[in-house]
């Protein structure tokens, strides 16, 4: 059996997404477990500015977390502490797993994952530009 050029393209697209999504259903925990850091950053973020505006009935006209409730303030501390380690973990640690990934032949399969929180801290610098500019101002304040 003969194929012409356009239906062995047709059938390798059909192979490469069959394979594909073989794949990912094979290692949607590991995927759903290296989105999970930066989907959590996302998440603290955002309740932190709910919470922040919820308590204070608008945003802080000063800098720091004087007069905060130690609800908030406790909010405000899980959420730089999680932020500084994860850009931390992202900046100096992710890289070097790249590298490594690509510079081993038994490690290419796994580039997805240090490529992965790359992404993820790059979409979280991204999605800060969408935050009220009181929040951001006291957040970088």
């Amino acid at each position: 059996m003969k194929f012409t050029q356009e239906e062995l393209t047709q059938a390798e697209s059909e192979a490469i997404v069959a394979l594909v999504v073989t794949e990912l259903k094979e290692r949607k925990r590991t995927f759903i477990i290296a989105v999970m850091p930066w989907s959590l950053a996302l998440g603290l973020f955002w309740s932190l500015a709910i919470h922040l505006y919820m308590s204070l009935g608008g945003w802080p006209e000063m800098r720091g977390t004087r007069g905060f409730s130690s609800v908030l303030l406790l909010h405000a501390n899980i959420h730089y502490n999680y932020l500084m380690f994860l850009s931390l973990l992202t900046l100096f640690v992710c890289p070097v797993m790249f590298l490594l990934c690509l510079l081993i032949k038994r490690l290419k399969k796994l580039i997805i994952y240090p490529s992965i929180q790359i992404l993820g801290g790059l979409l979280f610098l991204l999605q800060m530009l969408f935050a009220p500019d009181g929040y951001t101002d006291w957040l970088w304040g």
